[in-house]
């Protein structure tokens, strides 16, 4: 896989199953994640975040098959912006095949986040992450990111991180 050539484009709608299974499953495969029945429907639901508005990307491989995707989240006022911030981008379900892991696809798509956010005017992006998703962690703090000593309590036992990239 190290010699593939990998593409971030829009995600198409045939796609949308795949694409929400895909993260489903890649989120299902990290130690310590809590079982959240209405969340996964949320993860699944990659065609309900498209007609909302928001951007989907998928990334592909040489033979055009989805081994990762992210949603974009330029919009502060978007029903997917977690966070209250008027000068921000987020992202959110950013998910590699387990499969394909460890190629830096994680890091292709977040530079694409940042690359969007310029393109749109955010002065910062802030997300939230699970604190099980170890690997992420140490993607956002290589890239930049900050953790913030906030701790969002979904419920006893979901804890999110957020995280801050200032954008010069």
């Amino acid at each position: 896989m190290s010699d593939e050539t990998f593409t971030i484009r829009p995600v198409r709608p045939e796609e949308y199953s795949t694409l929400g299974q895909l993260i489903l499953d890649s989120y299902n495969a990290l130690p310590g994640r809590v079982p959240e029945p209405e969340y996964d429907v949320q993860l699944l639901d990659v065609g309900g975040r498209v007609a909302d508005g928001v951007d989907v990307l998928v990334v592909v491989n040489a033979a055009n098959e989805v081994v990762g995707g992210v949603t974009y989240v330029g919009d502060p006022s978007s029903p997917y912006m977690e966070i209250d911030d008027p000068d921000a981008a987020s992202f959110r379900h950013m998910a590699v095949a387990v499969a394909a892991q460890g190629h830096g696809l994680g890091a292709l798509m977040v530079e694409w986040v940042i690359a969007s956010a310029r393109r749109d005017g955010r002065r910062r992006i802030r997300m939230h992450s699970g604190e099980w998703m170890h690997g992420a962690h140490r993607l956002y703090e290589r890239m930049g990111f900050v953790r913030l000593p906030h701790i969002r309590h979904i419920n006893d036992e979901v804890r999110l991180y957020e995280y801050l990239l200032e954008l010069q």
